[in-house]
């Protein structure tokens, strides 16, 4: 009956294979690839002493994308999340720590779901790789001049005070 075809639906939307899935997506395309944080405190990065109220840029592109954190970081593999998770920190879609996002759990629980239906109403077929090429470079591009703008203070190409470099906002 629908009691039945739902519980089915929502023992699926939590299976395991379906979350792998969910988040190796938003590693290779995290909604925020980029984060801005005021250090509230001293601290060292990369073996610099960056003082209180220095703006940090966290690229969370660049953290997903890590060869060191994950083999083959170019690969969509969502058996990774299915072995051993990463590591606190590793897989930041949704920004960390105190500040992390509101509303991740529940993107995450809607992806799940609009997965299941576009994989339940739909027939799929292998995208035409010139698409894939043409996609990934303006996300390139994008990136770029993103790390224009959201550098570290104190440290090459900062955008302190009023100086922004052409083609960055605000």
């Amino acid at each position: 009956g629908p009691l039945d075809s739902r519980f089915i639906r929502l023992a699926w939307v939590r299976d395991r294979s379906a979350a792998g899935a969910v988040d190796e997506t938003l590693r290779l395309r995290p909604p925020v690839p980029v984060v801005v944080r005021r250090l509230l405190a001293p601290m060292t990065l990369a073996g610099r002493r960056l003082p209180r109220g220095t703006t940090v840029a966290p690229c969370i592109h660049l953290i997903h994308r890590d060869e060191r954190i994950y083999p083959e970081a170019r690969r969509f593999r969502p058996e990774r999340f299915l072995e051993e998770g990463p590591e606190t920190y590793a897989w930041i879609p949704f920004g960390g720590g105190v500040r992390r996002c509101i509303g991740g759990a529940f993107a995450e629980f809607e992806m799940r779901i609009a997965l299941r239906e576009v994989l339940t109403r739909c027939e799929l077929r292998k995208a035409d790789p010139a698409l894939s090429s043409f996609l990934d470079a303006n996300r390139r591009d994008d990136l770029r001049r993103a790390s224009r703008c959201l550098t570290v203070d104190g440290l090459p190409r900062t955008t302190a005070g009023a100086h922004r470099p052409p083609g960055c906002p605000g």
